[in-house]
């Protein structure tokens, strides 16, 4: 299939013997509406805010997903509108992961996701797969305190 500009204004494709005025129709306004309309649109980026496939969503709404990759490919202002409406549950489940991270379960939730080698469970929870609990020693607060004022580490208020 090769492109021939005849002017400015014509743009046709010619497939074979047979000439396509497709694109000049559309060039003109000419043809039948887009099958998705505003209102449809206003629905699809609710659906897909939910948290809804696009398989089901455009099934909810009585449109094939055909439709919805055509006008997804062809038009930019709708094709940002659903990649904004499909970000919008990651970015909600971010934010309320973010706000209750300091809970401890959520805490470990996020980190076995994050990083499965460091921090998932090894295996089922059979006693050889879990990590040994680490010894802490038991650190004397003043102690330390005072071993980092005696090293000129660390000021007083008396030092100024």
């Amino acid at each position: 299939m090769k492109a021939v500009s005849m002017n400015t204004e014509k743009a046709l494709v010619v497939a074979g013997p047979l000439i396509v005025y497709r694109d000049l129709m559309r060039l003109k306004g000419v043809g039948r509406p887009g099958t998705i309309t505003e209102l449809e649109t206003t629905k699809l980026v609710a659906l897909l805010q939910r948290g809804c496939s696009v398989k089901y969503a455009a099934h909810a709404l009585g449109i094939s997903t055909r439709a919805y990759y055509r006008k997804y490919q062809a038009d930019e202002k709708f094709r940002r509108e659903m990649d904004a409406a499909r970000a919008f549950m990651v970015i909600a489940a971010h934010q309320t992961i973010y706000q209750h991270i300091d809970e401890v379960k959520v805490a470990m939730w996020y980190l076995e996701r994050r990083d499965r080698k460091r921090y998932g469970l090894r295996s089922a929870a059979t006693p050889q797969a879990l990590p040994a609990k680490p010894q802490v020693p038991h650190i004397d607060a003043e102690a330390a305190v005072q071993e980092f004022i005696d090293r000129g580490w660390l000021r007083t208020n008396e030092d100024g």
